[in-house]
C-alpha cells in the first residue's frame, strides 16, 4: 500500500486542506466539504471536490482549481516517511518482487507516487478504482513462496488473509488515535523499520 504506510497521508491531507486558503476556503471548510464528498460518492473525485468547494465561495474556475490541484499533488516527495526508500532498498536486496498496490483516482495518484521517489523500487504499480487488493495479490503471489502483504486498513488486510491464507499479512497502524489493530493479521506493525524486522522473522520460519 502507498497512504499511510509509505507516505504520510494525513500530512498530505492537512496541506492540501490549506491549498485554497488564500481563495476563500478556510482549511476547516475545505476538511468539512472533503468528508461530505467522501460520505456522498465514497471516494476522492477533484472535480466532484472543486464544484462544491466553488458552492462554498472559492475564487477559483474549475480550470484554475484544477490546475493548482495537479501541481500539488506533484510536489509529493516532503510527504513520505522518511524511513520508506531504506525498507524498499532493503526489501530489493533480500531479493524480493515489490508490487505497489494503491487506490485512488488514476491519473493523480499515478502523479503523486511518480514524483514520490519512490516508484524506482517496484517491479510493478497497481493502481485500482476500487479496494479489491486480494485479487491482485494473488494473481501475483506463489504458494510455494513466502509473500507477504502491508496495508494500514484493517478492513483490507483482513480481506487478504481471509482469501489468501498462505499470504503473511501485515497491519500498519502507526500508533493512529482510534485504530483497531487486526486480529486477523499475521502481525500489527508500527513503522516500516519494525515491518522489515517482522518480515525477516516471518520469512525465516518459512
Amino acid at each position: 500500500d502507498f497512504d499511510g504506510v509509505l507516505f504520510d497521508i494525513a500530512r498530505h491531507k492537512r496541506e492540501y486542506f490549506r491549498l485554497f486558503e488564500k481563495r476563500g476556503i478556510s482549511r476547516r471548510e475545505a476538511r468539512k466539504v472533503y468528508d461530505e464528498m467522501k460520505r456522498a460518492i465514497g471516494k476522492d473525485d477533484q472535480k466532484y471536490y472543486v464544484a462544491r468547494l466553488r458552492e462554498r465561495g472559492l475564487r477559483l474556475s474549475l480550470a484554475e482549481a484544477m490546475r493548482a490541484i495537479r501541481e500539488f499533488k506533484g510536489r509529493s516527495a516532503p510527504c513520505v516517511y522518511k524511513e520508506a526508500s531504506f525498507f524498499l532498498s532493503a526489501l530489493k536486496r533480500l531479493g524480493f518482487e515489490l508490487h505497489l498496490v494503491t487506490s485512488g483516482d488514476k491519473i493523480l495518484q499515478k502523479q503523486k507516487v511518480m514524483t514520490s521517489g519512490l516508484a524506482q523500487y517496484f517491479d510493478v504499480i497497481h493502481i485500482l478504482d476500487g479496494n479489491d487488493k486480494a485479487s491482485i495479490v494473488r494473481k501475483h503471489s506463489d504458494r510455494r513462496a513466502f509473500s507477504f502483504f502491508l496495508d494500514d486498513r484493517a478492513s483490507l488486510a483482513e480481506s487478504v488473509k481471509n482469501n489468501l491464507p498462505y499470504v503473511r499479512v501485515l497491519h500498519m497502524v502507526r500508533g493512529r488515535s482510534g485504530e483497531v489493530p487486526s486480529k486477523l493479521a499475521d502481525a500489527v506493525v508500527r513503522n516500516l523499520r519494525e515491518a522489515l524486522r517482522c518480515v525477516k522473522k516471518l520469512e525465516s520460519r518459512i
